[in-house]
């Protein structure tokens, strides 16, 4: 096993822990929406291909899959260039990032 992918599990395996449950499928969208500050990003909106509009927390640690830096959504904001998420589900019904990458690498 690489780094990259104990590091995923221990992510996954922390937001199970918490309460969490992991989606199994990524969801593929446009970015319509970022808060934060100078410091970084604390959490963003989805727009899917099906309508749904997804907020997603960021600020409860993020593991990178290859993909973007945290900033980097600035650009997907402005270009509309799609992202690739993966998130897990509080029992609050709020989400939380698990992966996120390039939408147009796949």
């Amino acid at each position: 096993m690489t780094v990259r992918t104990l590091a995923a599990a221990a992510v996954v395996a922390g937001a199970l822990a918490q309460g969490c449950s992991s989606n199994e499928n990524p969801v593929i969208g446009v970015v319509t929406d970022v808060s934060g500050n100078l410091a970084g990003v604390e959490s963003f909106e989805l727009r899917t291909p099906d309508g749904r509009e997804l907020t997603v927390d960021v600020t409860d640690g993020l593991l990178f899959d290859g993909g973007p830096a945290i900033s980097h959504l600035r650009d997907h904001l402005r270009s509309g260039e799609p992202i690739e998420l993966e998130y897990a589900t509080r029992p609050d019904g709020s989400l939380v990032v698990v992966a996120i990458r390039d939408g147009s690498a796949r």
